[in-house]
Protein backbone atom coordinates (compact mmCIF):
# COMPACT_ATOMS: atom_id res chain seq x y z
CA UNK A 1 0.00 0.00 0.00
CA UNK A 2 1.28 3.16 -0.51
CA UNK A 3 2.45 5.52 2.07
CA UNK A 4 -0.15 8.07 2.45
CA UNK A 5 -3.89 7.85 1.49
CA UNK A 6 -4.57 9.37 -1.60
CA UNK A 7 -6.87 8.54 -4.43
CA UNK A 8 -8.24 5.94 -1.29
CA UNK A 9 -12.20 6.21 -1.74
CA UNK A 10 -12.76 3.38 0.79
CA UNK A 11 -10.88 1.51 3.58
CA UNK A 12 -12.91 -1.51 5.36
CA UNK A 13 -10.76 -4.21 7.73
CA UNK A 14 -12.06 -7.15 8.61
CA UNK A 15 -10.73 -9.91 11.15
CA UNK A 16 -11.59 -13.47 11.53
CA UNK A 17 -13.95 -12.83 14.22
CA UNK A 18 -16.11 -16.14 14.86
CA UNK A 19 -15.88 -16.96 18.02
CA UNK A 20 -17.47 -20.67 17.17
CA UNK A 21 -14.09 -20.80 16.20
CA UNK A 22 -12.18 -19.58 19.07
CA UNK A 23 -13.59 -22.31 21.90
CA UNK A 24 -13.32 -25.50 19.90
CA UNK A 25 -9.18 -23.69 19.15
CA UNK A 26 -8.60 -23.37 22.91
CA UNK A 27 -10.12 -26.71 24.11
CA UNK A 28 -7.22 -28.42 21.21
CA UNK A 29 -4.52 -26.25 22.22
CA UNK A 30 -5.26 -27.38 26.05
CA UNK A 31 -6.02 -30.64 25.38
CA UNK A 32 -2.92 -31.17 23.31
CA UNK A 33 -0.64 -29.26 25.75
CA UNK A 34 -1.83 -31.99 28.77
CA UNK A 35 -0.94 -34.51 26.58
CA UNK A 36 2.17 -33.70 25.04
CA UNK A 37 3.14 -32.65 28.90
CA UNK A 38 2.13 -36.44 29.79
CA UNK A 39 4.56 -38.00 26.96
CA UNK A 40 7.14 -35.60 28.20
CA UNK A 41 6.93 -36.59 31.94
CA UNK A 42 6.77 -40.26 30.96
CA UNK A 43 9.93 -39.89 28.48
CA UNK A 44 12.08 -37.73 31.16
CA UNK A 45 11.10 -39.24 34.12
CA UNK A 46 10.25 -42.77 33.62
CA UNK A 47 11.96 -43.46 30.41
CA UNK A 48 8.37 -44.99 28.95
CA UNK A 49 9.26 -45.00 24.73
CA UNK A 50 5.85 -43.55 23.15
CA UNK A 51 5.17 -46.59 20.78
CA UNK A 52 8.60 -46.18 19.14
CA UNK A 53 11.82 -44.70 19.04
CA UNK A 54 12.26 -41.76 21.32
CA UNK A 55 12.39 -39.09 18.15
CA UNK A 56 8.79 -40.58 16.86
CA UNK A 57 7.13 -39.71 20.59
CA UNK A 58 8.98 -36.13 20.42
CA UNK A 59 7.65 -34.97 16.95
CA UNK A 60 4.57 -36.43 17.62
CA UNK A 61 4.05 -34.23 21.02
CA UNK A 62 5.56 -30.98 19.19
CA UNK A 63 3.02 -31.46 15.89
CA UNK A 64 0.29 -31.96 18.54
CA UNK A 65 1.40 -28.51 20.26
CA UNK A 66 2.36 -26.82 17.30
CA UNK A 67 -0.52 -27.79 14.70
CA UNK A 68 -3.14 -25.56 17.39
CA UNK A 69 -1.20 -23.13 17.95
CA UNK A 70 -0.40 -22.51 14.55
CA UNK A 71 -3.49 -22.41 13.81
CA UNK A 72 -4.28 -19.86 16.67
CA UNK A 73 -1.67 -17.45 15.59
CA UNK A 74 -3.08 -17.61 12.09
CA UNK A 75 -6.36 -16.95 13.52
CA UNK A 76 -5.08 -13.58 14.96
CA UNK A 77 -3.03 -12.38 12.16
CA UNK A 78 -5.73 -13.13 9.61
CA UNK A 79 -7.17 -9.81 8.00
CA UNK A 80 -8.96 -8.83 5.04
CA UNK A 81 -8.42 -5.10 3.64
CA UNK A 82 -10.72 -3.80 1.12
CA UNK A 83 -9.47 -0.75 -0.76
CA UNK A 84 -11.54 1.46 -3.28
CA UNK A 85 -9.24 3.49 -4.89
CA UNK A 86 -9.47 6.28 -7.92
CA UNK A 87 -7.66 2.97 -9.49
CA UNK A 88 -9.73 0.18 -9.01
CA UNK A 89 -10.59 -2.26 -6.47
CA UNK A 90 -8.22 -3.61 -3.91
CA UNK A 91 -7.96 -6.83 -1.48
CA UNK A 92 -5.59 -7.65 0.36
CA UNK A 93 -5.60 -11.37 2.33
CA UNK A 94 -3.23 -11.01 5.11
CA UNK A 95 -0.66 -12.99 5.71
CA UNK A 96 -1.29 -14.48 2.56
CA UNK A 97 -1.51 -11.29 0.68
CA UNK A 98 1.09 -9.57 1.43
CA UNK A 99 0.76 -6.79 -1.12
CA UNK A 100 -2.85 -5.46 -2.75
CA UNK A 101 -4.31 -7.79 -5.34
CA UNK A 102 -6.01 -5.61 -7.79
CA UNK A 103 -9.17 -6.98 -8.87
CA UNK A 104 -9.47 -6.41 -12.57
CA UNK A 105 -12.96 -4.32 -13.48
CA UNK A 106 -13.21 -4.11 -17.18
CA UNK A 107 -15.64 -6.00 -17.72
CA UNK A 108 -17.79 -5.82 -14.99
CA UNK A 109 -21.58 -5.50 -15.95
CA UNK A 110 -22.98 -5.24 -12.64
CA UNK A 111 -22.38 -4.59 -8.91
CA UNK A 112 -25.47 -6.64 -6.50
CA UNK A 113 -25.73 -6.24 -2.67
CA UNK A 114 -26.70 -9.54 -1.22
CA UNK A 115 -26.89 -11.90 1.52
CA UNK A 116 -24.70 -15.28 1.19
CA UNK A 117 -24.56 -18.16 2.88
CA UNK A 118 -20.67 -18.34 3.31
CA UNK A 119 -20.10 -21.92 3.79
CA UNK A 120 -23.35 -23.41 1.52
CA UNK A 121 -22.15 -20.98 -1.73
CA UNK A 122 -18.24 -20.87 -1.35
CA UNK A 123 -17.11 -23.82 1.71
CA UNK A 124 -16.44 -21.56 4.22
CA UNK A 125 -14.38 -18.05 4.90
CA UNK A 126 -11.17 -16.99 3.27
CA UNK A 127 -9.97 -16.98 -0.15
CA UNK A 128 -13.19 -19.36 -1.51
CA UNK A 129 -14.21 -20.81 -5.22
CA UNK A 130 -17.24 -22.29 -4.55
CA UNK A 131 -20.23 -23.18 -7.21
CA UNK A 132 -21.72 -19.62 -7.29
CA UNK A 133 -18.03 -18.11 -8.57
CA UNK A 134 -15.48 -16.66 -5.87
CA UNK A 135 -15.33 -14.95 -2.58
CA UNK A 136 -12.93 -12.64 -0.35
CA UNK A 137 -14.81 -12.75 2.88
CA UNK A 138 -13.50 -13.43 6.93
CA UNK A 139 -16.63 -12.49 8.75
CA UNK A 140 -20.57 -12.21 8.26
CA UNK A 141 -23.13 -13.27 5.65
CA UNK A 142 -23.08 -9.33 3.66
CA UNK A 143 -21.60 -8.92 0.61
CA UNK A 144 -20.98 -7.28 -2.98
CA UNK A 145 -21.21 -9.40 -5.74
CA UNK A 146 -19.32 -8.47 -8.79
CA UNK A 147 -21.00 -9.63 -12.00
CA UNK A 148 -18.19 -9.62 -14.78
CA UNK A 149 -18.99 -10.58 -18.64
CA UNK A 150 -16.63 -13.06 -19.37
CA UNK A 151 -15.91 -14.72 -16.17
CA UNK A 152 -17.27 -16.14 -12.87
CA UNK A 153 -19.08 -13.84 -10.36
CA UNK A 154 -16.49 -12.07 -7.45
CA UNK A 155 -18.37 -11.97 -3.89
CA UNK A 156 -16.29 -9.42 -1.70
CA UNK A 157 -17.06 -9.73 1.94
CA UNK A 158 -17.78 -6.56 3.60
CA UNK A 159 -19.46 -5.17 7.19
CA UNK A 160 -20.42 -1.93 4.85
CA UNK A 161 -21.93 -3.96 1.52
CA UNK A 162 -24.17 -0.83 0.32
CA UNK A 163 -21.25 2.08 1.24
CA UNK A 164 -18.25 -0.32 -0.22
CA UNK A 165 -21.25 -1.24 -3.71
CA UNK A 166 -21.82 2.80 -3.94
CA UNK A 167 -18.25 3.49 -4.05
CA UNK A 168 -17.46 0.86 -6.68
CA UNK A 169 -20.31 2.97 -8.49
CA UNK A 170 -18.66 6.17 -8.89
CA UNK A 171 -15.43 4.33 -10.20
CA UNK A 172 -17.01 2.26 -12.21
CA UNK A 173 -19.69 4.05 -14.23
CA UNK A 174 -21.60 0.94 -15.56
CA UNK A 175 -25.15 0.91 -15.83
CA UNK A 176 -26.24 0.00 -12.39
CA UNK A 177 -25.62 -0.41 -8.84
CA UNK A 178 -28.38 -3.16 -7.44
CA UNK A 179 -29.41 -2.61 -4.01
CA UNK A 180 -31.67 -4.59 -3.48
CA UNK A 181 -30.48 -7.22 -0.72
CA UNK A 182 -32.64 -7.86 2.37
CA UNK A 183 -30.40 -5.94 4.90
Amino acid sequence: MPQNDQGVLFRETQRFSQARWWGPLIVAVVVMSVVSAGVIVSHVFFGQPVGGPRSVGVIVVFAAVLIPVGAAILLRLFEMTTEVRTSGLYVRMYPFHLSFRRIDLSDLTEIRVRRYRPIVEYGGYGIRIGWKGSAYNVSGNLGVDLIFAHRRPLLIGSQMPRRLAEVLGEIWRGPRVDMLSKE
